[in-house]
């Protein structure tokens, strides 16, 4: 597997339990239960890949995100959620209610790329000149995508509501602004809203850096031990 593949699967996975947690409560055990959202991720990991080189190879700076919001809503309304679109320029909502009350949380990921002219070293290079993601914006569009995906389908399971918002014009810091002044408080009422963000290392690093790097954050502390079968990973998380 390539380094960019074992980077979007370990990305993927992390927000999985994340999310998971946020869901259905503070402590989560992911037992066999949950082997099924990991079924399904192993199921769509390789057109969740073609998808996010397509992205790559189609990057569009703020404000022009249209070819990017037309994925994002075929993408959505194939899956049957509720698709809102055009909130604060190209931005979309899809809404995914779950078979049981509980939580109403939202996803929000941002999509679009910047003005460049550094070479593209990927063989799925950006075909639109000057234009590029680099800063894993198509990741995180890819990343949400596959989330609604798996989240659908465990739709009879599910608790509460999820909101997956795809957020333009995050790189001039005009977005967000944009989608609350065209009412998306209005569309969506979640209790609580996250988002992720990755970064340009090599496969295999991990950084850090003194004090908090964002605004605000909580503490994941992931235990792992084998099941009983000895090939089942169980991990215990709690959120500080």
């Amino acid at each position: 597997m390539t380094s960019s593949k074992k980077n979007l699967r370990a990305v993927l996975t992390l927000n999985f339990i994340f999310l998971t947690i946020s869901i259905f409560g503070q402590t989560a055990e992911i037992d066999r239960s949950h082997l099924k959202i990991q079924e399904q991720t192993d199921q769509i990991f390789d057109s969740l890949v073609n998808l996010r080189r397509d992205l790559h190879m189609y990057p569009e700076v703020s404000g022009n995100e249209q070819r990017t919001s037309i994925k994002i809503i075929e993408y959505l309304t194939a899956l049957g959620l509720e698709v809102k679109t055009n909130i604060g320029g190209y931005g979309v909502v899809g809404i995914l209610k779950g078979a049981k009350p509980g939580k109403k949380i939202a996803w929000r990921a941002d999509m679009d790329a910047m003005p460049s002219k550094a070479t593209d070293v990927v063989d799925f290079k950006s075909k639109n000149e000057g234009v590029r993601h680099i800063c894993g914006h198509d990741v995180h569009t890819t990343v949400a995508l596959g989330i609604a995906n798996v989240l659908t389908h465990q739709k009879e399971d599910l608790e509460g509501t999820v909101y997956f918002v795809f957020q333009p014009s995050e790189e001039n810091i005009k977005g967000a602004l944009a989608m609350m002044d065209d009412g998306l408080f209005d569309i969506i009422e979640p209790e609580e809203m996250y988002a992720m963000h990755v970064t340009p290392f090599p496969a295999g690093t991990i950084a850090t850096k003194p004090e908090e790097m964002f605004s605000d954050y909580k503490q994941l502390n992931l235990t792992f031990q084998k099941a009983l079968d000895n090939e089942t990973l169980i991990a215990f998380a709690k959120i500080k």
